[in-house]
């Protein structure tokens, strides 16, 4: 009853308001933009009156509900929410993972002297060098040399092929040379 009364009066303030305005203003564009405004002051005075009383009905039928209720739920939100963020992280760092390697065997493909077959990425998963998805380690693994095919002399070659495929790497990723290996796979 008190929301009913408490509309009444701001009704009644608003009205004698409008009236004194409309005889303080000259007829007109303005007149018509303060008639606006004050309508307007009228819709929000009834809205909030509306939902003031709205607002005590739910808080009535959900005041049982108590805080030592919710505290729990929302922890276990919050613990759901970083296991789905740790979830996602691992998944966004295997797909970066399979990412550089599918860029390394293609940077490898432009080297016609060795025959890269698959290529390993390891990362720093857990921000100990600083950054998290640093690189740590390229493996190479290369096919040998095809025997018959090597005429003498050649063998330095394809060692020198296989170097320069190594700074090749590690100069495109802007990494140490140490970090990019190689394993000959028999």
């Amino acid at each position: 009853m008190d929301a009913l009364n408490l509309l009444v009066t701001e009704l009644v303030i608003l009205a004698i308001l409008a009236v004194f305005l409309e005889l303080l203003i000259p007829a007109g564009e303005l007149s018509r933009y303060v008639r606006m405004v004050l309508g307007l002051l009228i819709i929000v005075a009834v809205l909030q009156a509306a939902t003031g009383f709205w607002h005590r009905e739910l808080a009535g039928t959900f005041g049982e509900l108590s805080l030592q209720q919710t505290v729990p739920a929302s922890m276990s939100i919050l613990d759901e929410g970083r296991q789905r963020w740790e979830e996602n992280h691992a998944r966004a760092l295997d797909e970066y993972r399979a990412g550089l390697a599918r860029q390394i065997m293609a940077l490898t493909r432009l080297n016609p002297d060795v025959e890269v077959v698959k290529v390993e990425v390891e990362l720093d998963v857990q921000g100990l060098g600083g950054e998290v998805g640093r690189l740590q380690e390229i493996t190479l693994y290369i096919l040998p040399d095809r025997p018959g095919t090597t005429a003498p002399g050649v063998g330095r070659e394809v060692d020198d092929g296989r170097e320069r495929l190594r700074r090749t790497v590690a100069e495109f990723y802007n990494v140490d040379e140490a970090v990019v290996k190689y394993d000959i796979q028999r």
